[in-house]
């Protein structure tokens, strides 16, 4: 049993549902462990393979044998869809595995950043650091702000926003994205708007 995200990986043959930034990830990571990738559900690429993986068509998921359908995605809107559509087409709820460790998905055991400021801005900056589609910078944008919307204590995560914005230490564009979401709550002071733009400029 291999831990990831918000579940176990349960085998050694997996089928991993979308084919983005997120899911190539977990594709990658479960190579390391030795799992065996069956194939990847991506509706846009049905037929084609991606790094020697068959896309598969999830209608005919029922067709494969695998242990686990490991879940791509972000955003607990659309892990919910897809959990359900998954588990409409036969497939157990117990061999369905949440990857995402940003939000907390129901009565699912995970990582929970509402309550974790510093893991919060964290995970930003790292998810900064990556070349995404631009599908891919739509979902995080999403997560992220519904996690700050849920933020059980917002101040901690706007003092620390401030500090960063003002931490030479810390690469500029991560410094900019603090300035941004400071301005999107509403906590931008007129000085911190000095900063930002000879930041930008």
């Amino acid at each position: 049993m291999i831990k990831y995200g918000a579940d176990s990986v349960i085998g050694d043959k997996a089928i991993v549902y979308g084919a983005g930034n997120v899911g190539l990830q977990v594709m990658e990571f479960l190579r390391g462990e030795g799992i065996n990738i069956v194939g990847v559900i991506d509706k846009r690429n049905v037929g084609d393979t991606i790094q020697q993986v068959p896309v598969l068509d999830v209608q005919c998921i029922k067709d494969y044998s695998f242990d686990c359908v490991v879940i791509g995605s972000v955003v607990a809107n659309t892990v919910n869809e897809i959990r359900d559509n998954l588990m409409s087409l036969g497939v157990e709820r117990d061999k369905i595995v949440l990857s995402s460790p940003l939000i907390k998905d129901g009565d699912d055991d995970g990582y929970n950043l509402c309550n974790n400021p510093k893991g919060l801005i964290d995970m930003i900056f790292l998810y900064n650091k990556r070349n995404l589609s631009d599908d891919d910078v739509k979902e995080y944008t999403t997560a992220f702000r519904y996690l700050i919307y849920r933020l059980e204590d917002k101040k901690s995560f706007v003092d620390l926003l401030h500090d960063s914005l003002y931490d030479e230490k810390i690469d500029i564009y991560n410094r900019i994205v603090c300035g941004v979401i400071l301005f999107e709550m509403r906590e931008l002071t007129s000085e911190d708007n000095k900063k930002l733009i000879s930041l930008v400029y």
